[in-house]
């Protein structure tokens, strides 16, 4: 089993993105299926996580760097289909 210091990871990965643990915090109650807390038990019983409240900081992470990595894919091949299109018409015009 891969076991990494999720803590450590998450400084560092967090610096690039603007978001830092260290910051004021927010509490968040949130319901989730037994069986996903059974699994996010197993993690910090394994020593992946340090509590709970890790794990789910360090996934709501991934979530969050996800989204925004969709988003820049998606302007991104936007303004791609925005330049062909120009180029096309250009060479039309030609």
């Amino acid at each position: 089993m891969f076991v990494c210091d999720p803590a450590k990871y998450l400084r560092d990965a967090a610096r690039p993105n603007g978001i830092h643990i260290d910051e004021r915090s927010e509490r968040v109650p949130v319901s989730l299926p037994l069986e996903l807390v059974e699994r996010l038990d197993a993690l910090v019983d394994d020593g992946v996580f340090g509590s709970r409240s890790e794990a789910l900081r360090y996934g709501t992470r991934l979530v969050v760097r996800e989204e925004r990595l969709e988003r820049v894919h998606e302007q991104t091949a936007e303004h791609a289909r925005e330049d062909v299109k120009e180029r096309l018409e250009r060479k039309r015009v030609s």
